[in-house]
């Protein structure tokens, strides 16, 4: 359950940031949530990362097969627990991958969003969206 996942993020950070002041940034920043010496990553991030992994995995090893659909389910529910550009990223192409044009699109602009916003280094997510805009594959685009 995403709200009890945050709950228990919140609690997490409250104990570990006790003392120590508000400066809290979420860790996928650059420098990460600092106070101090202590620096704090969310469950939540560890969670949608392997839910991301997993879903990629499918994606590469197992296109257009009843497990994509399953994926597809994974991955709408990793993005409830914690926002990462990968996991949309992961997302959109199996969106797209099943024929869901629209949402694919709309996945994978989020996607260019958060990393803009958490100024992630340059990736190809930009390059994904305009072949998806265009109608182009988008399966060997790493």
């Amino acid at each position: 359950n995403a709200d009890s996942i945050k709950k228990a993020d919140d609690a997490a950070a409250a104990v570990a940031f006790a003392g120590r002041g508000n400066t809290r940034r979420d860790s996928m920043m650059p420098n990460g949530m600092v106070a101090g010496e202590l620096i704090y990553t969310p469950m939540s991030q560890f969670i949608a990362r392997n839910i991301n992994t997993y879903c990629w995995d499918i994606y590469k090893m197992k296109p257009n097969s009843n497990w994509t659909t399953k994926a597809i389910e994974w991955a709408s529910h990793g993005l409830t627990i914690y926002r990462s550009p990968e996991l949309y990223d992961t997302y959109a192409r199996l969106l797209y991958m099943n024929g869901s044009t629209e949402a694919a699109i709309e996945a994978q602009q989020k996607a260019v969003l958060l990393m803009k916003e958490r100024q992630h280094p340059s990736t190809n997510f930009v390059k994904v969206l305009e072949a998806m805009k265009a109608g182009k594959p988008v399966f060997d685009l790493e």
